[in-house]
């Protein structure tokens, strides 16, 4: 008897006898009449057996045909059965596949807010703001279900996923939504404000500002620092030049060990930020609370620039200014 005159109940009982999905696509590959007998059978046979992994391979690889097979024979729209972890939105979401996104979200489906079971534990929202994905993100706040606040395994939310690579549109994108502005907190309650200087991106810092909402000198509950602060000890020019001309900021806060913008630029040997400092009428000689000074943290860390910059630039710098061993700088230098 031809395989093709068989009846197609007996065609479904062969294939379900075999043991890998693989064999039954082969089955099927055998001619145009097992085709149409078999492909649905396999896409029933991957959801009940394999977690629904065409899923997870067509959102991957971008196959929105094979996704919308597969959907049609009750693939789980939330399973994660892929090494990574990712489901099939946060597939789409990584790849900026946005048309697959929406197949997958259309009648209330996907889970928006679903976590991929790595360590980073990011849903599609984080991986489209880390990615700067404007259009995804669009998409997804466009859910009233999507929540913009959902931070991953360092505490991070989308928005500062997106300010800390700078994604400028992102982060505007968000703060739109009316539920993310500067002041929210992320790890170790750094604000977003802050969290932005620290990496340096002006024009999220800009944005920031301009909300009219931020908290310019509030400190972190881990360090004690200051956006200043983050922005000095990091070297990040632009972003210091930016914040030394912003209205209410204090030039001179300590953190939690007394050390001021000053004292962290000059301890990582960061020379153009120490002058913008310097220009700004900084305290020069601020003590921290082991009795260093910048002056003495530049000579003790070999800053040499940072040190001419201190002693000839301001002219205000002691040279019998003591630290924490009582050595004067000038014993230092000799």
């Amino acid at each position: 008897m031809s395989l093709l005159s068989l009846p197609i109940e007996l065609v479904h009982l062969i294939a379900s006898l075999l043991d890998r999905e693989a064999d039954i696509n082969s089955l099927a590959q055998t001619n145009n009449l097992n085709y149409t007998r078999l492909n649905g059978f396999l896409y029933q046979r991957n959801v009940q057996v394999s977690e629904s992994s065409a899923l997870i391979w067509a959102a991957n690889h971008g196959r929105k045909n094979t996704a919308d097979l597969s959907l049609r024979h009750g693939a789980n729209r939330d399973t994660t059965c892929s090494r990574l972890g990712l489901t099939p939105l946060c597939w789409a979401a990584h790849n900026g596949d946005v048309p697959m996104a929406v197949l997958l979200l259309q009648n209330g489906g996907a889970n928006i807010n679903a976590r991929c079971s790595d360590s980073r534990r990011w849903t599609p929202l984080s991986f489209a703001a880390a990615q700067g994905n404007e259009d995804m993100v669009r998409l997804l706040l466009a859910d009233e279900r999507v929540d913009v606040e959902t931070k991953d395994s360092r505490g991070l939310s989308p928005a500062f996923l997106a300010a800390s690579k700078g994604h400028l549109a992102v982060v505007k994108l968000l703060l739109e939504t009316g539920r993310v502005n500067a002041n929210s907190e992320g790890p170790h309650g750094q604000t977003l404000f802050s969290w932005a200087a620290r990496w340096g991106h002006a024009a999220v810092v800009a944005t920031l500002l301009a909300t009219g909402s931020v908290v310019v000198n509030s400190r972190d509950p881990q360090f004690g620092r200051t956006a200043l602060a983050w922005a000095s000890l990091h070297g990040h020019e632009t972003v210091v030049r930016l914040l030394v001309g912003t209205k209410g900021i204090d030039l001179n806060v300590g953190d939690f060990t007394d050390r001021t913008p000053l004292h962290l630029a000059a301890w990582k040997g960061h020379a153009a930020v120490v002058a913008l400092l310097l220009k700004s009428r900084v305290d020069v000689q601020p003590k921290d609370d082991g009795g260093l000074t910048p002056l003495s943290m530049a000579l003790r860390w070999g800053h040499g620039l940072v040190v001419e910059l201190l002693l000839q630039e301001t002219g205000e710098a002691d040279v019998n200014t003591r630290g924490e061993d009582s050595s004067t700088l000038y014993k230092g230098i000799m």
